[in-house]
């Protein structure tokens, strides 16, 4: 199977934002493990929120609040950056891009990952009019699409925001979501890689493929991907299990 960082070619340094649902915490935290492991200095952020370390398992040696992540950077080491939300907090709050952008240009860290959108657990979503909220200097954008939400009905149960799923895509409340559903979602200018910055390349990962069957369906639906025409140009696909100590079982590129 192909590595994450050997997938996705990343060239340093770097701003990658992820949006989407399906994954996207579980899927900064591997990325982050694995630059690290190559000596990268690694940020991990938000502009949205996170849940508190308190309450989730981040490969982070450090956690920062309130403070400048960038001094004391170095090699090899994952920082955690966000705003304190006060005593008790199940979440911690994110930071506004620009400040992000500031870090970027401050050159401390060779990677800074980016959680930009919120999905609360569900495996794919829609953004609202306010999402996502994207650094204008990231360089490369994940879209992850939760592969469990195929031929599921269009509800609460499996959609963060149904109804802005529904303007996107066509389908009506309660109907199942097809493939055609999740091209749209891709390809859509309200859709899935919303409020991408122009230079940035458009990677689509296709989580929860955990099966042999989700695998195949997971080929189709990148096939579709790449045969619409749509001035959103997805440079690659990839497919994988997030959960599988190797995530990465295909790579479809154009």
């Amino acid at each position: 199977m192909t590595g994450l960082t050997q997938a996705l070619r990343i060239t340093r340094p770097a701003t990658v934002a992820l949006v989407g649902a399906g994954g996207k915490t579980t899927l900064m935290g591997l990325l982050a493990r694995a630059y690290a492991a190559q000596g990268c200095r690694v940020l991990m952020t938000t502009t949205t929120a996170l849940w508190h370390p308190a309450h989730a398992r981040y490969p982070a040696h450090r956690f920062i609040t309130n403070g400048e992540p960038g001094k004391a950077a170095v090699a090899g080491q994952i920082t955690l950056a966000a705003q304190h939300s006060g005593a008790g907090s199940i979440k911690v709050k994110g930071y506004a891009p620009q400040v992000i952008d500031t870090w970027r240009d401050q050159g401390h860290f060779d990677l800074i990952l980016v959680e930009a959108d919120g999905a609360r657990g569900r495996a794919v979503k829609a953004p609202a009019t306010h999402e996502p909220v994207v650094p204008a200097g990231a360089i490369v954008i994940i879209g992850l699409i939760g592969l469990q939400a195929l031929h599921q009905p269009l509800t609460e149960t499996w959609v963060h925001r149904p109804a802005a799923f529904a303007r996107v895509t066509g389908l009506a409340a309660g109907a199942k979501i097809d493939s055609a559903a999740l091209v749209e979602l891709v390809h859509a200018p309200i859709g899935l890689f919303k409020n991408a910055p122009a230079q940035a390349r458009r990677v689509v990962f296709l989580n929860q493929a955990d099966t042999p069957d989700d695998i195949a369906q997971g080929r189709q639906l990148a096939h579709r991907i790449y045969r619409k025409p749509s001035p959103t140009r997805i440079e690659q696909v990839l497919i994988g299990s997030l959960n599988d100590p190797d995530p990465i079982k295909a790579v479809d590129k154009r």
